[in-house]
């Protein structure tokens, strides 16, 4: 026999005793600790260090030489370095270039004495003659106010006050007597040590000095695909150059190469570059993680957490945080395959985490819901929460016991935040009791099936 009967369920109006049925709390040795979400480095910091033989011997050079420790010129004032081409294995922002390179310069004394001889000193101690007479005559008028002038081109001339000048493009190697009149032309004399400048007793009519200067510039390409290459340039375009140790770059490719451009003002000096390293950070992407359900229902607190992660890298370790506290970590994963997290929760509503971090230190964080209704022990035409869209909104929800009660609620039931309905509702031979304080949101109108009831 079948009794319906149509109640509404508050503390005054129940079947039977009200029975309140106490959980027991249990302490698991395993403890969760709050840490936040986790904050992880994501910058990979990579150098390539050029500075051996072998190193450079990969790059092409022109007018310049291996010598010992260092690339220099050979034979010529000017001359390149092409470095060979850097590959980072996928894209990369490279960062930075240090080079350990020298300019040296030096001054060189020239000297004209009163025989009409050239002679060019870097110390004004040691002498070397470069001319045996730079007029064609075998002395100077004691008379002609002589001078040693320069120009820009450190190109020297010699001024016999009214009567000639007499020009050197090559420092005094050879001359040419000139007629025109050379604007902007440089005075610098010097004194010379007559004591040192002991050539046959031949005395100074006049002396200057030049400073020669070396220079070291580079220029730096970058390319996608090794094919097609961007244009040498420096740090404002193409016909610009890098001059400092440490330049900034901040380029993004594939592919890197730089340019070194020796100048020198004389042939017996060179700029000499020992060392380049560069600095690169790989442009990598954090793993891709894929959650098996984002919405999870579950009806008696054993979960599985299913994900899957995908990279080009290893996978560090993932883990696992509800409600932003860390609950377990896992360190050997499996790309591309399933994994999964086991957990026991009680009722209730749930955010959770999956944080993954491959081994270059970039992670990526997929986030989840997880609504827990412990109602396991109903069955039957009980209503199924799994399939459930909407947890705000149960319509007539139904809890059944088979073969001794069923209860449909009218209306909507919000169970969103999660509840425990196997603990606080007991359907049993006979009756029904439901704690309303603990179940707020059951305090509905309901139809309430008793089955085999004895008479």
């Amino acid at each position: 026999m079948k009794i319906k009967r149509d109640l509404r369920l508050t503390p005054k109006k129940t079947l039977g005793d009200f029975l309140v049925l106490t959980a027991l709390l249990i302490l698991f040795s395993s403890f969760l600790y709050y840490i936040g979400p986790p904050k992880y480095t994501t910058t990979s910091f990579t150098v390539f260090n050029i500075d051996d033989q072998s190193d450079f011997n990969k790059g092409t050079y022109t007018n310049t030489i291996w010598n010992k420790d260092h690339i220099e010129l050979i034979n010529s004032l000017t001359g390149t370095y092409e470095s060979k081409v850097f590959d980072a294995a996928e894209n990369a922002t490279w960062d930075n270039i240090t080079l350990d390179f020298s300019e040296p310069e030096t001054n060189i004394i020239f000297v004209v004495d009163d025989k009409a001889s050239f002679w060019k000193s870097s110390d004004g101690v040691a002498w070397t003659l470069v001319n045996e007479s730079y007029n064609g005559d075998d002395e100077i008028d004691k008379d002609d106010a002589i001078k040693i002038l320069t120009d820009d081109n450190k190109y020297l001339y010699i001024s016999e006050g009214k009567k000639h000048v007499w020009k050197s493009t090559n420092l005094g190697v050879t001359w040419n007597k000139i007629k025109e009149k050379i604007p902007g032309l440089i005075d610098n004399p010097v004194q010379v040590d007559e004591g040192f400048f002991n050539q046959n007793n031949r005395k100074v009519k006049a002396a200057t000095s030049i400073l020669f200067k070396t220079d070291l510039k580079f220029q730096v390409r970058t390319s996608n695909d090794n094919s097609n290459w961007n244009d040498f340039t420096g740090n404002n375009g193409i016909n610009s150059y890098y001059t400092n140790s440490f330049e900034i770059l901040n380029l993004n490719a594939r592919y890197f190469q730089y340019k070194i451009y020796f100048t020198s003002e004389l042939n017996s000096l060179t700029p000499k570059l020992k060392r380049v390293s560069i600095s690169y950070t790989p442009n990598i992407l954090p793993p891709k993680i894929n959650l098996a359900n984002s919405n999870i229902i579950n009806i008696d607190g054993v979960i599985n957490l299913a994900y899957t992660v995908n990279d080009k890298y290893d996978i560090k370790d993932c883990s696992l945080l509800i409600n932003n506290i860390v609950n377990q970590t896992k360190s050997d994963i499996r790309k591309n395959d399933e994994e999964t997290f086991a957990l026991n929760l009680s009722a209730g509503a749930y955010d959770y985490s999956i944080n993954c971090i491959n081994i270059y230190d970039k992670n990526n964080i997929n986030n989840g819901k997880i609504t827990v209704i412990l109602a396991d022990k109903f069955k039957g035409g009980t209503t199924n929460f799994t399939s459930l869209n909407n947890l705000n909104n149960i319509e007539n929800l139904k809890l059944e016991v088979p073969g001794y009660s069923k209860i449909e609620f009218y209306g909507s039931v919000d169970l969103s935040k999660g509840a425990d309905l196997n603990s606080n509702i007991d359907i049993s031979e006979g009756k029904i009791d439901l704690n309303p304080i603990e179940l707020p949101m059951l305090n509905k109108s309901a139809i309430i099936t008793i089955y085999n009831i004895k008479s």
